[in-house]
């Protein structure tokens, strides 16, 4: 009877311990693997641990604060980081040097837009950073992006990042939260996107990835249902 309960209390905690716990690990084919956490793109106690990291913009690579960008998305908290960081606005410019684009109209100037899915990659501070084109602003200068564009956005990143993370991990944020006016904002529902299309895209060269969770969302997710 007391090995019963004990097995029985065993067994609770176990349950109670993968369900409460913040962190989720996903094999996939070839050696890939997706492990989703909670926790800070820009924690610098776990550089290592997050490798690559992706920063989701506009299609204008803006790297100045405005009105127009919230300081609570990746990409307000990246510009705020670096906001006075000259040398790091040189590269994002360089970079995008030679790329295609088009000229548009915002707050009655000139400004360059790049295509959605537009990646490029930036060296600074001993950091690597991918800073994607994912949402583009409407006529009411809100940015946007289409459950289309969301899927062809995530590919084109994958296929940008094969061969060139060199055995670092790639971090990214919970893609399309709140700011991307996605018919849906249930984060755990968006992990699980975003799970489908790493198995459904594959790579020549596997890698790992990690979806990082903010701390505010991660009070929306049970880790265990991510599937």
């Amino acid at each position: 009877m007391i090995q019963a309960a004990g097995l029985i209390l065993i067994a609770s905690l176990t349950f109670a311990y993968n369900y409460l716990r913040d962190e989720k690990k996903i094999q996939i084919k070839d050696g890939a693997e997706v492990r989703v956490f909670k926790g800070d793109l820009f924690d610098d106690k776990i550089e290592k641990e997050l490798g690559v990291i992706v920063i989701p913009v506009n299609t204008c690579f803006d790297m100045d604060a405005g009105d127009l960008i919230s300081s609570e998305s990746v990409h307000g908290q990246f510009i705020e980081k670096f906001e006075k960081d000259w040398d790091l606005k040189r590269k994002v410019t360089d970079a995008l040097e030679g790329v295609g684009h088009r000229t548009i109209i915002r707050n009655g100037q000139n400004v360059n837009s790049y295509p959605l899915g537009t990646t490029i990659k930036i060296k600074h501070e001993g950091r690597t950073f991918f800073l994607l084109a994912f949402t583009e602003f409407d006529e009411n200068d809100r940015a946007k992006c289409s459950p289309d564009e969301y899927c062809q956005i995530f590919f084109k990143l994958l296929k940008f990042a094969d061969g060139k993370v060199q055995h670092n991990p790639l971090s990214m944020p919970v893609m399309g939260s709140r700011f991307a006016r996605l018919p849906t904002n249930d984060q755990t529902m968006l992990i699980g996107l975003m799970i489908s299309m790493i198995k459904l895209a594959g790579t020549k060269n596997p890698f790992k990835i990690n979806i990082v969770v903010s701390y505010e969302d991660s009070k929306n997710i049970v880790f265990p249902h991510i599937r």
